[in-house]
């Protein structure tokens, strides 16, 4: 991320470690890491939002088998819900601050998720999107025991 601080990427290795265990796994960060193979999830894929705003909050995922993405759906609502360490703000506020921040509850709404404080919000990765994944885990799983 443009903001963060320095830190030795150890994806590259971890991933290397998970190909060699020879077990299925799935792993999770955000736009503009180093994972392989990644798909990008976000929540208008899944319909995601709060009233007129729509969740946008994409997340890259590697895995040890295929994952399949879908297209981003941005615009289907009108205003924009992010949940971040300090609040749950449409992404335009930072340049114009007369536009309203969201509750928690909205942001709560937006995720899918209702009992998480703000702070767990901004580290989660919303439901649907694990929904989604772990459907494809496990067809892959059960394909590879019936063969």
């Amino acid at each position: 991320m443009h903001n963060a601080k320095s830190h030795v990427d150890m994806i590259p290795a971890t991933q290397r470690i998970l190909q060699r265990l020879c077990v299925p796994w799935i792993i999770e960060n955000v736009m503009g890491s180093t994972l392989d193979n990644a798909v990008m999830l976000c929540g208008t894929m899944f319909g995601l939002g709060s009233g007129d705003a729509e969740l946008r909050r994409h997340r890259v995922f590697s895995s040890s088998h295929v994952l399949f993405g879908l297209p981003c759906r941005h615009g289907r609502r009108g205003r924009v819900i992010g949940i971040y360490g300090e609040g749950c703000r449409d992404s335009r506020r930072k340049f114009d601050k007369t536009i309203p921040e969201f509750t928690v509850n909205e942001g709560r709404e937006a995720m899918g998720i209702d009992w998480m404080t703000l702070a767990e919000l901004a580290q989660a990765i919303p439901p649907a999107y694990t929904e989604y994944l772990g459907k494809q885990l496990l067809t892959y799983v059960q394909r590879r025991a019936a063969s």
